[in-house]
């Protein structure tokens, strides 16, 4: 089995395991949004992780570098984030959602914004927090895109303005969930690591609106 869905309660201990085999990473970051999404809200879990185990003993191409143990956490799907995502909206929800994205890597940004622009946002580009900052001081966002690097305080402190303000945030990175050094501001946050897929980009961010 290439992959692993873990269930973890409030204290992020394991309380259920799934294990799957797919052939490429975007089925797999599906079914743990819908199946493992909805396993975890009725079993009450706290969240559920996605772990690749491609590297596991194989010599299979894999798109991220792992850790020793050849396992990586690709997503993080907290339980609180599809509860929100189920209540009825506060207000009448534009036809196509604004989601700002913060992504310093210009090649990155301008490969996001196609993939939003396919799946029906309005992507709203900026390579850092004070520019973003300022348009969201006079403009109103649907969802946010932050990319998140351990140890670096700008993103966690734009990421607390954008909580304020009740923005749903999605997290990216190159980084596997859980990794030491990141802001504890993102752990409720829904999480993917890079290289992102268009199909998972979308049922993250149509969970969270």
């Amino acid at each position: 089995m290439n992959y692993r869905l873990s269930f973890l309660d409030e204290t992020s201990r394991a309380g259920d395991a799934w294990d799957a085999r797919f052939e490429a990473e975007h089925p797999a970051l599906s079914w743990m949004w819908v199946a493992g999404g909805t396993w975890a809200q009725h079993r009450r879990f706290a969240a559920a992780e996605l772990w690749c185990r491609r590297c596991r003993g194989q010599r299979a191409p894999c798109p991220r570098v792992p850790p020793a143990s050849g396992e990586c956490c690709i997503a993080r799907l907290p339980a609180s984030a599809l509860r929100r995502a189920a209540e009825p909206p506060a207000g009448r929800q534009r036809a196509r959602p604004v989601v700002l994205l913060l992504e310093p890597d210009a090649a990155e940004s301008v490969f996001h914004e196609g993939m939003l622009l396919a799946g029906g946002f309005s992507p709203v580009s900026f390579a850092d927090c004070a520019s973003a900052g300022k348009w969201l001081a006079k403009s109103r966002a649907d969802a946010a895109i932050i990319d998140v690097k351990p140890g670096e305080r700008s993103c966690a402190g734009f990421a607390r303005k954008l909580c304020e303000r009740e923005i749903p945030l999605l997290a990216v990175s190159h980084y596997p969930a859980g990794t030491t050094g990141v802001d504890r501001i993102f752990r409720p946050m829904p999480w993917l690591e890079k290289p992102l897929s268009p199909r998972a980009l979308h049922l993250a961010l149509r969970s969270i609106l």
